[in-house]
């Protein structure tokens, strides 16, 4: 007679997902070689695999291959599950499409080309929660650095094309080089809000600081002008960050406001003291109005949080950014 041992159910195996053209592709192995215990699958990113992706522990994706539907469900998918974990691997392209996947907790970034061993180290990161915090944003800034090396030399090209362009071929070149000062603006303030490290602190006048910052913008061709309100202020902070934070908070308005001329507001009410971008509210919301991407919100309270400060955020029928920038107790007047 043959006897059976009484043996407990065995558990679900965890899966992995690999949006791939190839299957059988270097990375595909690597992460098996990784990953052995893991159930792997790859499927091309323009197939259907949101449904696999359901199942799935893992993603894993390149950003050179996936297209920005692909990266949108992508973020819908890792938005409504914190338990999964995704990998992408940035290439050349950057993180153009892949914004709102930066205020995810649950996602990892490896600059290609990538080695085995920082595949080995951005997978042993995954599922540590805040003890890789650090970690992520050295690489993220990283790979910021890395993105704003070619746009320097970009800005460097068109400001040699514009000296020696006719007339209507500088009137093409000035936009493009106004949007690329513009990317480079925000991957600084990308940068420094996911660099680690203790700000570096000195004392500065905030209606001075304001005036600057005023001044530059009507140099970038907006309608701004300073408002301020009491005595002057004296704030204990780091100039850099703080500059970035401001001009990501006028990324706010511009982008996703109302329109309108910009005003930044500054000085001490109810004993807080700030620094703040606002602009009219609308005669007529729109139906529809482009919601902020969350990375732009993670990046203004990640310096804020750095600066000491809090966000200020206000919007118009809960829909429409108004106002942003920083606010700080106490002030030093």
């Amino acid at each position: 007679m043959i006897g059976f041992s009484s043996m407990e159910p065995a558990p679900p195996s965890r899966r992995l997902l690999l949006l791939d053209a190839d299957g059988s592709s270097p990375l595909a192995a690597g992460v098996r070689s990784i990953l052995p215990d893991l159930e792997h699958r790859a499927v091309h990113p323009r197939d259907d695999w949101p449904p696999l992706a359901a199942a799935a522990d893992v993603l894993v994706l390149q950003t050179n291959g996936a297209d920005l539907s692909t990266l949108r469900l992508l973020h819908h998918i890792l938005r409504d599950a914190p338990d999964k974990q995704a990998v992408l691997l940035v290439g050349d392209r950057g993180l153009a499409g892949a914004e709102s996947l930066l205020g995810l907790p649950n996602v990892r970034f490896l600059p290609e080309p990538w080695t085995p061993r920082g595949l080995e180290q951005v997978f042993s990161r995954q599922g540590r929660g805040a003890a890789s915090d650090a970690a992520s944003g050295e690489m993220l800034a990283g790979i910021v650095e890395g993105l704003r090396d070619p746009l320097a030399s970009l800005s460097g090209y068109l400001q040699l094309l514009r000296g020696e362009a006719a007339d209507a071929q500088g009137t093409l070149i000035g936009p493009a080089l106004d949007s690329a000062r513009e990317m480079d603006r925000l991957l600084e303030a990308l940068e420094l809000a996911a660099k680690p490290g203790r700000p570096r602190r000195e004392t500065l006048d905030a209606k001075g600081i304001a005036a600057r910052l005023v001044e530059q913008a009507v140099r970038d061709g907006v309608r701004a002008e300073l408002d301020w309100s009491g005595p002057p202020v004296t704030l204990e902070t780091d100039l850099q960050r703080l500059k970035a934070a401001l001009y990501a908070s006028r990324l706010f308005l511009d982008r996703f406001g109302p329109g309108g001329p910009l005003a930044l507001h500054g000085g001490v009410e109810e004993g807080r003291a700030f620094l703040l971008w606002r602009v009219p509210d609308p005669e007529d919301a729109s139906p529809q109005p482009t919601k902020p991407p969350v990375f732009l919100t993670g990046v203004l309270e990640r310096l804020a949080a750095q600066l000491g400060a809090e966000p200020a955020l206000r919007w118009y029928r809960e829909a429409i950014p108004v106002a942003a920038g920083l606010s700080w107790r106490p002030p030093r007047t």
